[in-house]
């Protein structure tokens, strides 16, 4: 969905999350002192669903840790969570080709082509099945992407 969100184990045992524009979701268990994360809030339950973790969460014993776009959040083998940030620059348009928008003067570009016979019906239920969100597709179309781009980031297994 974005550009980056990565993790760094360095040396130290210190675990790093960096957060550009792509989803990220952390769950802390603290009776466990344990972290989790994945990609989206959908991915970390379905994950979480088969273990032993999925009776606390089910309890609410435990805490989602907010991180935002230009987010350094690093985890110390003691348990200690540190925050920083860096200057966090939207590289969207960067990586999109100019002619494929018409900027209409409202704030937003806006896809030349029309969609409007497209089954988004399908394309949402198998990004479901893929283990998306519901709303990840609208969310995509909202940033511009076009559905062929959607198909190909769902099934893009890298």
């Amino acid at each position: 969905m974005g550009s980056y969100s990565f993790t760094i184990l360095d040396s130290a045992d210190t675990l790093w999350l960096v957060k550009g524009d792509s989803p990220l979701s952390i769950v802390h268990f603290p009776r466990l002192k344990l972290y989790v994360y994945a990609s989206t809030d959908g991915i970390l339950l379905q994950a979480l669903a088969c273990t032993s973790l999925a009776k606390e969460l089910k309890r609410g014993m435990t805490e989602e840790i907010k991180i935002v776009e230009g987010d350094i959040l690093s985890f110390t083998p003691d348990g200690k969570v540190h925050g920083d940030r860096f200057d966090y620059v939207d590289s969207y348009f960067m990586h999109r080709s100019w002619y494929d928008y018409r900027y209409y003067g409202d704030g937003c570009y806006h896809m030349e082509e029309d969609y409007s016979d497209y089954p988004f019906d399908e394309l949402k239920s198998v990004a479901l099945q893929m283990g998306y969100p519901e709303d990840t597709v609208d969310g995509l179309l909202t940033e511009g992407y076009t559905p062929e781009e959607i198909e190909e980031f769902i099934y893009c297994v890298e």
